[in-house]
């Protein structure tokens, strides 16, 4: 049972993480570019995003 419960929490940790960690480093990216470049286009945000998307796919598939 306890195998079980590790397992299970590993692979949500996982999924957790391929969903929601795009997001959320995109978003610091986002706040600190603003902060730090406000002059700047927002492009770059986007290829961030599907860059990270992209690392972060494959990297905890």
């Amino acid at each position: 049972m306890k195998r079980f419960l590790k397992q299970w929490l590993i692979t949500e940790g996982k999924f957790l993480l391929c969903i929601y960690g795009p997001v959320i480093t995109t978003l610091i990216f986002g706040v600190l570019k603003v902060i730090y470049y406000p002059d700047s286009g927002m492009l770059s945000v986007g290829i961030f995003y599907l860059c990270a998307l992209t690392f972060f796919v494959y990297k905890f598939r």
